[in-house]
């Protein structure tokens, strides 16, 4: 019934502007990081502060990425808000995780990917952080 149809799309479209206005507003981060070498103790790759990019006392994360050119040699440690997500994971390939709202960081809290080699042979990491601060 076209009248449901209309009923329901007038519903959803109010249930974004909703959505939209709770949104914070704020500024968009977007950090990549590389890290090339062979040490087997934990090495940052990329990192970001609340407040670091944009002077604002609230953050959001959006997204982390991580991938090496040597998979079974490259173990990545996550940390957010000091809290450890994982350390010693060795993926794959690429890995993304998305982190979904309410996830609010405040001032000075720091999401930090590091990576090290398992023995020694020498990798390649590249991670990317993606957020927002308002």
């Amino acid at each position: 019934d076209s009248d449901a149809v209309r009923r329901l799309t007038r519903a959803v479209e109010r249930l974004t502007e909703e959505c939209q206005k709770r949104e914070p507003a704020g500024k968009p981060v977007g950090i990549v990081g590389r890290y090339s070498g062979s040490d087997t103790s934990y090495q940052t790759v990329v990192s970001w502060t609340v407040g670091q990019m944009w002077a604002r006392n609230h953050g959001r994360l959006d997204e982390v990425s991580m991938n090496s050119s040597s998979y079974a040699k490259t173990r990545f440690r996550l940390t957010v808000e000091g809290k450890i997500f994982f350390k010693d994971l060795q993926l794959q390939s690429d890995l993304t995780l998305p982190f979904r709202p309410p996830n609010e960081l405040r001032r000075g809290e720091e999401v930090k990917i590091e990576c090290k080699s398992s023995d020694g042979t020498a990798i390649i990491v590249t991670a990317t952080i993606t957020g927002r601060e308002y």
